[in-house]
This record gives C-alpha cells, sequence and structure tokens, in this order.
C-alpha cells in the first residue's frame, strides 16, 4: 500500500506526520519503508511505503492523508481531493472547526489533532514524541496516538501482529459445552414437587372447611 501525506498548502506538518505515522505503523508489526516524491530508489520490499508529498506514476497513492490547520489549508485540500482516485482522509487540527464536506467529494475524515506545545516541540526537534521521556505522556501525545490510530484504520491498516500467519492452519476451536438437558422422567418429578409443594402451602393458610373443600376439589379434578 501506498500512503501519500500531502497538501498543496505548506507548513502543515506533513513531514512530523509521516514520521510519526512510519513510528506507528512499524509498532503494529507492518514493513514500513519512506521516501520523498522525487527519490530515485531501489524496488521496495515493504508493506508500506509513505510518502511525504504528492504520489503520482509509479507511486500513485491508495490513500491520501490531508492535513487540514486552517480555512486556507481546506480550500486547497478540496481542490486536491476532486482530483484524487484513490482513498483520501482529511485530517483536522481541532482548533479548526472543519466545515461541511463539499458534496462530490468521497472523503473521510480522521479523529482531529489538537494544537500542542509537545506536538510542536517533537515536530520541530524531528522527534517522535512517544520516544520522548518528556513528552510521552502528556496529552498532545495522546491526542495523537489516537488521531493517527483512526487514519491507520481508515486505511485499513490494522495491528497486523493480531493476525496469524496465512501459511499456518487455524488452530480448533474449542467444543462448545452444553448444558445437560433433563430427562422426561426428571422432568416429571421436578412438575410433581412443585405441585405438591403448591398444595401444602395452600393448606397451611386455610382454615378446616376451606382444605376440606380443596381436597374435594382436587379428587374431582
Amino acid at each position: 500500500m501506498i500512503i501519500s501525506v500531502h497538501n498543496t498548502k505548506g507548513g502543515v506538518g506533513t513531514t512530523a506526520l509521516v514520521r510519526h505515522l512510519t513510528h506507528l505503523a512499524t509498532s503494529r508489526g507492518w514493513r514500513v519503508h519512506t521516501r520523498s516524491p522525487t527519490s530515485a530508489d531501489d524496488p521496495i520490499d515493504a508493506d508500506l511505503i509513505l510518502i511525504d508529498g504528492p504520489g503520482g506514476g509509479e507511486l500513485a497513492a491508495d490513500v491520501t492523508i490531508i492535513p487540514i490547520s486552517s480555512k486556507l489549508a481546506h480550500l486547497h485540500a478540496d481542490a486536491l481531493a476532486d482530483g484524487l482516485r484513490g482513498l483520501v482522509i482529511y485530517l483536522p487540527n481541532t482548533g479548526y472547526k472543519l466545515s461541511e464536506l463539499a458534496p462530490h467529494l468521497n472523503v473521510a475524515v480522521a479523529e482531529g489533532i489538537p494544537y500542542s506545545n509537545a506536538i510542536a516541540h517533537a515536530a520541530e526537534y524531528e522527534r517522535v514524541i512517544w520516544e520522548d521521556p518528556e513528552l510521552r505522556h502528556t496529552p498532545g501525545a495522546e491526542a495523537l496516538l489516537r488521531s493517527l490510530n483512526d487514519v491507520l484504520r481508515l486505511a485499513g491498516l490494522d495491528d497486523k501482529r493480531a493476525h496469524p500467519d496465512p501459511a499456518s492452519p487455524p488452530a480448533a476451536a474449542p467444543p462448545a459445552v452444553q448444558a445437560a438437558k433433563p430427562s422426561t422422567s426428571d422432568t416429571k418429578d421436578l412438575d410433581h414437587t412443585l405441585v405438591q409443594s403448591t398444595h401444602e402451602k395452600l393448606r397451611a393458610r386455610l382454615s378446616a372447611d376451606e382444605r376440606r373443600a380443596l381436597a374435594a376439589l382436587l379428587l374431582e379434578a
């Protein structure tokens, strides 16, 4: 799969997003290769190629992630999405309220990323926020993790480690445990016991005359 992180409006954090997506996807068991749109690498043996910029040609993106942090970035995103064929995922900043999407655009919207000094600090120093002991437990680090997990979910990249090797036969399911059904004789004995118990409770509440009348009715039945 090829994923492009791109917006024609610059300064929206695509490089930092690629860095963190690479870390997150790798931790989930995917073989990830990152590259720029203009690099001329040898053939790539990877599950996932992440491009910091537009995909095209042999690297046509299956998924394009478009960060949106402002009205101008949103306008650029709509113009870009209009010409893309693969899945498009808008990744908004929570400080910008994403307006209603154009009806002709087929896009998914991921959970937004809030503005965070911790995220900005990690981006400035080209770090992965979850590897920095001073930043990894900040609200910004947790919010970024939720957001990028949602991006990978929308892209269809769940945790590869949760899936067995396709060459391995599936484990046999344990036999179902069923409750034993009572036999017909057990059911009759239970019914008789319940009836007897009910009659005894009634007799205890009735006078002598009422008990004789009840006994006569039972004999007739």
